[in-house]
């Protein structure tokens, strides 16, 4: 074995390191896998380190093979018989070799693996949404954080509450049987179970894994996806329907003309999209609710100001309906219903 090939093997194991570490460094990867990783690596650089020097023999020879070109006694790189571009390029083309076979150059969520299904796949701690504003994190955080207190509070809802089933059940009657709609921050899917058993095709939306899973347990039928409803992973024009039951309010007032849009493009021509708000102007903050050390802004909103963003977005209001608040249910303000038409079907003007 030569000089030059013991050099190819170290600098692209090198890189084999390196890239495993590499992600680990940067936070990229949760701790179950920072611990595989760093194992991994460390038995890569072990190897390493036993090839270039624990396998020398005191007169400087490997056994049963002769001292390598590029070796020196002790492990010093003496470069003599192996010219320092021959090892560059032969260090690229192991690597290539190996990038080809999927052994480096990836840092893929699905997995650093040679071959499929060898390597279990590895999670990262940067979830799509993870470039989104800090209040977006925030409200994901806060909702993972209080998931299995707040689906007990609302266990009985939208049942319990006839007029916003009514509404859901004239938002159902309105899209038509069957037709593909989204619940926008679904939460633990209470409203989405409702409009499926209104005959919808239906799937939940939502930033929190937390509620997902809730959702999922409680409506395992159902269809349920984490996204942000700032960048939904939805075709454009691919929804006959949209709904976002109390899940604007937490978007800050500047940021609602980009999700209206988004709401739009989302939407076939024509498609219907119905909102429900708390009206008011001043926000709200939950400080630790049941105990739980987090903190969230809610925000009220008049269904004048809302139209009007509606409308710059190119919907045309269908319905508004404002529900007094129910004392009994604790609810300190009138509830706000819109319902509005995507531009561009049958009944645009």
């Amino acid at each position: 074995m030569s000089g030059t090939a013991l050099m190819v093997l170290v600098l692209a194991v090198g890189t084999y390191a390196f890239r495993l570490v590499g992600p680990v460094l940067h936070g990229r990867v949760e701790l179950p896998d920072r611990v595989r990783v760093l194992l991994s690596a460390g038995a890569v650089v072990l190897l390493v380190a036993l090839l270039a020097t624990g396998a020398l023999t005191e007169g400087g020879e490997f056994a049963g093979w002769a001292r390598p070109a590029g070796v020196a006694v002790g492990g010093v790189l003496a470069w003599r018989r192996a010219p320092f571009v021959v090892v560059v390029l032969g260090a690229a083309a192991a690597t290539a070799v190996l990038r080809a076979v999927g052994v480096v150059g990836s840092t893929r969520p699905e997995g650093l693996s040679v071959a499929a299904g060898s390597v279990p796949p590895m999670t990262t701690s940067r979830p799509a949404h993870a470039d989104q504003p800090e209040h977006v994190l925030a409200t994901r955080a806060f909702y993972d954080a209080i998931a299995e207190d707040y689906a007990a509070m609302f266990r009985d809802l939208p049942a319990a509450t006839p007029l916003d089933r009514s509404l859901l059940t004239g938002f159902a009657e309105l899209v038509g049987p069957g037709a593909p709609v989204a619940d926008v921050g679904c939460g633990p899917g209470r409203v989405t179970g409702c409009l499926a058993s209104l005959g919808l095709d239906v799937h939940g939306v939502d930033l929190s894994a937390s509620m997902l899973a809730i959702a999922r347990r409680e409506n395992p039928e159902l269809r349920f996806e984490q996204g942000s409803m700032l960048a939904l992973d939805h075709a454009d024009g691919s929804l006959a329907g949209l709904v976002s039951w109390y899940s604007t309010i937490h978007m800050p007032p500047q940021d609602l003309p980009a999700v209206y849009a988004e709401f739009r493009r989302v939407l076939a021509p024509g498609g219907l999209l119905l909102l429900a708000f708390q009206m008011g102007d001043e926000p709200r903050r939950h400080v630790h609710p049941w105990g739980h050390p987090v903190t969230l802004d809610f925000r009220r909103m008049r269904p004048e100001r809302v139209t009007e963003l509606l409308e710059a977005a190119g919907f045309a209001l269908v319905q508004r309906t404002v529900r007094e608040p129910d004392a009994g249910r604790g609810e300190p303000t009138p509830q706000a219903f819109l319902i509005a038409r995507a531009p561009g079907g049958p009944d645009s003007a």
